[in-house]
């Protein structure tokens, strides 16, 4: 239970704790704070030997390092591994999590990089590091070849979009209304009556879950002016230039989402699909910005400016190597 939830290791030291576990069995023999660290110690150690037996039979692998806190003050740098066993299956790990103790600088994280690669003996094996939310990355010289996640690639891309001077004022906006039903159960309570299902309460940076939210506020925009007009809160409806904005957004996204289709929703993808779904991905905004979409044409050009030349891909030969998309790139790739 410790573990699985997992919860602090004093809990079995709490009275009530132990009270509810001696009514359930008062013959049962609790293990002390102590005892149960040192258990957990004695497993960490057995399946750190058995996996660095693993890893010393793996030729070749590529790592990921992602950055993240769980507040403000504390950073973590999370770092797994990825590799082909010989049986031809991809097989994951996650190798490290350390505590960067504010410092997120590219010299501290490139020493911890290292540092873990020889504590796990692969420090030769290892060909490419994908980071994702580390841009200090970027241009740092390595051993290793650096890619960015594909996916928080994206979420740059959408971030970008949002702080367009013309669009900064239309998501905000959609964000306020969002909080407002969030915050008022009453009002949300009406809305659902009145749609008759309920509105997608999102206001975090990720795209997918922002475009789901966008098109539940366009599909329940008819019934949100009722509640704003009862709740007395019209400066919320959204104005006819708001409203073909965001129809616009949407219209610019939706093709987002079907390029990422192609990637697995669980798990790694190797690097071939990358170029696949990049042209994919180029492709729907180019036809919505033929249509006018303003929207389109701002995100096709953030695209150019994060993923650079399609056309002159360093990653076409990766492509071209993997059967399945061999025939995706044209004559001149």
């Amino acid at each position: 239970m410790i573990v699985s939830t997992p919860s602090a290791l004093e809990t079995v030291d709490n009275q009530s704790f132990r009270d509810f576990f001696t009514t359930l069995d008062p013959s049962l023999e609790i293990p002390t704070t102590s005892v149960i660290r040192s258990q957990l110690l004695k497993t960490y150690s057995e399946k750190k030997q058995a996996l660095k037996s693993i890893l010393s039979n793996a030729d070749d692998m590529s790592l990921t390092c992602e950055s993240w806190s769980y507040r403000a003050e504390d950073s973590f740098l999370t770092v797994s591994c990825h590799f082909v066993d010989n049986l031809g299956n991809l097989k994951s790990y996650m190798l490290s999590t350390v505590c960067l103790f504010g410092d997120e600088s590219a010299d501290n994280i490139k020493s911890h990089l290292k540092a873990i690669m020889e504590a796990w003996g692969v420090k030769e094996k290892v060909h490419s590091v994908v980071r994702a939310s580390l841009p200090q990355l970027k241009r740092v010289p390595v051993n290793w070849m650096v890619m960015p996640c594909f996916a928080d690639t994206l979420n740059v891309v959408f971030k970008a979009l949002m702080s367009e001077e013309d669009l900064d004022g239309v998501f905000r906006k959609c964000q306020n209304i969002v909080k407002f039903f969030e915050l008022d159960p009453e009002a949300e309570g009406k809305l659902r009556d009145i749609a008759e299902e309920e509105l997608n309460l999102y206001c975090g940076d990720r795209w997918l879950l922002w475009l789901d939210m966008l098109e539940g506020v366009m599909k329940q925009r008819e019934a949100m002016v009722v509640v704003f007009a009862q709740k007395k809160k019209i400066d919320l409806i959204l104005n006819e230039d708001e409203t073909v904005k965001v129809q616009n957004i949407i219209s610019a996204l939706i093709p987002l989402k079907r390029a990422t289709a192609m990637m697995k929703t669980e798990g790694f993808q190797s690097i071939s699909v990358v170029l696949p779904v990049l042209m994919k991905l180029m492709e729907g905004p180019r036809e919505e910005e033929r249509k006018g979409n303003v929207v389109a044409k701002k995100l096709r050009s953030i695209c150019k400016e994060e993923f650079g030349d399609i056309s002159k891909h360093a990653m076409a030969v990766f492509t071209f190597l993997d059967p399945r998309y061999k025939d995706k790139l044209g004559e001149q790739n």
